[in-house]
Formats: structure tokens, sequence, C-alpha cells
């Protein structure tokens, strides 16, 4: 029970480790690198003695492949770099990126419940949302228009990566509005979907646009060749009205 307990508190603290106090810093970005460090830390030193007998983590596993080969082909720029310590700084980031999933791959497979783990990314998710969008209207109020440049950088203290952060959860936000079974939640999933694209389509960002659309078409097309028209409904509506809606008023 207590490991249970222990694994979702440690998913949480993954996930939301941009909240903990920034320490006066300027850069919020270094804070941030500091404390996932620490908690990847603190999670794997608990993966590894008291998960260990249960998960296998030893047990190599060919997905894991990519991020160890990307992490060593980093590694070689020491060799011909004119600065040596961006590359030890950017690696070392690298490293704490793949510890990460590592981590929290290894947390759930516990497993933690599937219900968990997407309530848990709805709520960033929201709560994504709601720290950009007043950025945006008070930028809209006083200039008249939204300038890209001025509405901030999210939580993520980058605006592209904020960008990408809302993006890579559509995903996950299409399944619960699919799985949903009450109105008040499938408005709630509609309406979280509509300020995602909102902010998706105001901040610009050419590529996760890109990324919209060959996804929508690819899902569209899928759909219709296996006839599978109750999934294509669902997509119109919590993707394709939003995302179009957005556009519109952008």
């Amino acid at each position: 029970m207590y490991k249970n307990i222990l694994s979702k508190i440690f998913f949480v603290s993954i996930l939301f480790h941009w909240m903990l106090p920034n320490m006066k810093s300027i850069d919020n970005i270094g804070s941030q690198w500091f404390y996932l460090s620490l908690i990847n830390l603190i999670v794997l030193i608990y993966n590894l003695f008291f998960n260990n007998k249960e998960l296998n983590f030893l047990h190599f596993n060919k997905f894991l492949l990519a991020p160890i080969i990307l992490l060593i082909w980093g590694f070689t720029g020491l060799f011909n770099a004119v600065n040596t310590s961006e590359v030890i700084i950017e690696s070392s980031r690298y490293f704490n990126v793949i510890t990460s999933f590592f981590n929290l791959y290894l947390l759930i497979r516990r497993p933690l419940s599937i219900k968990f783990i997407l309530s848990t990314l709805m709520v960033f998710l929201a709560y994504e949302v709601i720290a950009i969008l007043p950025e945006i209207f008070n930028n809209f109020k006083i200039n008249g228009f939204i300038d890209r440049n001025a509405i901030g950088s999210g939580i993520t203290s980058n605006i592209n990566i904020t960008t990408y952060s809302i993006l890579i959860k559509i995903p996950f936000l299409f399944y619960c509005f699919v799985e949903s079974k009450g109105k008040i939640q499938k408005y709630f999933f509609w309406i979280l979907s509509l300020l995602s694209f909102l902010i998706i389509s105001i901040i610009s960002t050419r590529s996760a646009l890109i990324c919209i659309i060959l996804i929508s078409i690819a899902t569209i097309i899928i759909s219709l060749n296996k006839r599978n028209y109750f999934l294509f409904r669902k997509f119109m509506v919590v993707i394709i009205i939003p995302l179009l809606i957005t556009l519109a008023i952008n």
C-alpha cells in the first residue's frame, strides 16, 4: 500500500517540479533543472533498491536504445567542441530527461492506475492553460492585439516548450473526452481543448501547427478507412472544431 502511495507522490513530483520555489533566481530554468535532478536521484534510488525485485529493471528494453544512442552521440561533441562546458551542461540535461522517462516508466509499471495518470496529466494541462491565459488577455487589452513576444514564457520558462508541453497532452485529452460519460466532463474537456488550441495558435510555433495538421489528417484518414465513424465524430468535436475556431479567432 505504502509503495503505491510513494509511486504516486514521485510521479506527481517529477511532473510538477516546476512548482517548487525558484530561490529568487532570475532564470527559472536553472532552479527547475536543479529540482528535477534532485527528484530524479531520489526516485532512481527508490526504484533501484525498493522496486528492483518486482520490476526486473535490469531487463533491457529495445525502446531505451534510442535515448542511449542520443546521449552517447551528444558526449562525442566533447572531442571537437568549441565550448566544452556547454556540451557537458547540455549532455547532463539530456541525461536528466532520459532518467525522468526511465523513472516514470518504472513508476507506471507499479502499476499506477490509468485514471490517476490521466487525471494528473489533465490537471497539469489545465494549470498550464490557466497560467498563460491572463498574460494573453492583458496583452490584448493593452495593445489591442496579441504580441507573441510579450505574453510571457509559461510555466516552463520557454514559450516554445510551453507549446509542445500543451501539444503532447492533446492525445490524452482526446482519450479522456472519448471515455468520459457525464456531460459536465465532456464540456470540461471540450473547453480545455478549445483553450489549448487557442494558446497554440496564438504562440504560432510553426512546427507545432504542422504536427497538429499532420496528426489530424492521419487520424481522419485512418478513422474513415476503418469506418470507425464514432471515433471520427469524436475527433471532429474535440479536436478539429476547436482548432478551426481558434485559427479563425487568431
